[in-house]
């Protein structure tokens, strides 16, 4: 555990769920004003939509791999390590909705938040790497 940065994978968790939370709110509002239907009737259409449900799972992994990318970037070392583990840190926060969904499914959507964290972390690794080798080709041109 030594070298692990605690602060940037509670943040990279913090990032995630705080997204995930946006982008489902963004997306009942604009069911709410699309539909100009009552409140209720919009959460029941987006929880019995295939097609809502797929959208809000593809936001919401969307926010695991930002998650990921901020607590790697915060972390500024061990990208993809920090990266999974916010992933991981954002499973254990929302461990208590198990009840609420399908096991099987929600095995699968637990599984997949590491890795999407991780790849976050790779992304941010990838990133450093461009930067760091555009300033040596930059070093190597003056000279």
């Amino acid at each position: 555990m030594k070298g692990l940065s605690w602060k940037a994978i509670l943040l990279g968790a913090l990032t995630d769920l705080g997204f995930t939370q946006i982008f489902s709110v963004l997306v009942v509002l604009f069911l709410y004003f699309y539909q100009d239907k009552a409140l209720e009737q919009v959460q029941f259409t987006a929880i019995n939509s295939y097609l809502i449900k797929s959208i809000l799972y593809g936001l919401g992994a969307l926010a695991s791999l930002l998650g990921g990318y901020v607590g790697a970037w915060i972390a500024k070392r061990r990208e993809v390590l920090h990266g999974a583990l916010t992933g991981i840190a954002c499973v254990a926060i929302g461990l208590y909705s198990l009840s609420a969904q399908k096991w099987a499914f929600q095995l699968v959507l637990i599984s997949l938040s590491p890795s999407l964290g991780a790849c976050g972390g790779y992304l941010r690794r990838l990133r450093v790497k461009a930067v760091e080798d555009s300033k040596q080709r930059d070093r190597e041109n003056k000279a």
